[in-house]
């Protein structure tokens, strides 16, 4: 584990901590306990995510870049049949992107244990 930790990491570790609440907070709108639970793991995964970035673990960074991969896929359709404006989709696509290609820079890539 290094002492200083990119700040991509940092950035995409607290990214991942507020998509985390984020979750959390729709889990309220949830009719029923299965899909309370399901909310819940969600969240559950985006703070282990998290934590496995900061600490500078390997599984961190690729639980972080998967969960970028399932966030650019779930807008695709959306942009793809124009249901969504540029600038919503820029906002939604944005984050992914940086998550992306941040993590996968090879002088971070070689930071992780």
């Amino acid at each position: 584990m290094t002492s200083q930790r990119p700040s991509a990491v940092v950035f995409s570790s607290a990214y991942q901590v507020l998509l985390g609440l984020i979750w959390l907070h729709q889990m309220s709108a949830m009719p029923g306990p299965l899909l309370k639970l399901l909310v819940a793991s969600i969240a559950f995964g985006h703070w282990y995510a998290a934590a496995g970035l900061y600490l500078m673990c390997e599984w961190g960074r690729q639980r972080t870049l998967q969960f970028a991969m399932f966030d650019l896929l779930s807008v695709l359709p959306m942009v793809l049949g124009q249901q969504i404006t540029p600038w919503g989709a820029l906002l939604q696509l944005g984050m992914p992107l940086y998550t992306l290609h941040a993590l996968n820079d090879s002088r971070v890539r070689e930071r992780f244990s």
